[in-house]
């Protein structure tokens, strides 16, 4: 199995949240001390954060909201800021994300991603809240993992 710890990226509120480390615990992710960066956080500043900070598995929620110098934030735009170095380092991104927002805005945002920057799209597993905890999410973040 694997396992480590994860870091997380402008966690969902806390009914979202408890869910998805519940779900991480049970295949062997744990919540790194202080790896966390706060809502409102700027795109570069979390991507920055991403880049240098040692984890096994990056927890990065779409969760669309406004930073705290105004702007539209989402889990894809810090993921297009992240370096090659970070693609290399074949890191499992799980990217949770309410069924409001799959039906919403996150298709067309990670269709850029995925012509953009392929690699760093290749390391993310989307996770519909709807598909949470499922047998073939727990399956990808291995496969990823075991890179």
């Amino acid at each position: 199995m694997s396992s480590g710890q994860f870091g997380v990226v402008r966690p969902y509120e806390d009914w979202m949240r408890e869910r998805v480390f519940e779900f991480l615990d049970s295949i062997g992710y744990t919540p790194g001390e202080g790896l966390v960066v706060a809502p409102g956080t700027a795109d570069d500043q979390a991507a920055a954060w991403i880049d240098r900070t040692p984890i096994d598995l990056l927890l990065l929620p779409y969760h669309k909201h406004r930073s705290e110098a105004g702007p539209f934030v989402d889990g894809v735009g810090v993921a297009m800021l992240l370096s090659e170095a970070f693609a290399e380092r074949a890191i499992p991104v799980v990217m949770p994300i309410t069924d409001f927002s799959m039906n919403v805005s996150f298709e067309r945002r990670f269709t850029e991603l995925r012509e953009k920057r392929p690699k760093i799209a290749d390391l993310i597993v989307v996770m519909p809240e709807s598909e949470l905890g499922s047998v073939e999410i727990a399956a990808r973040i291995r496969e990823i993992a075991a890179r």
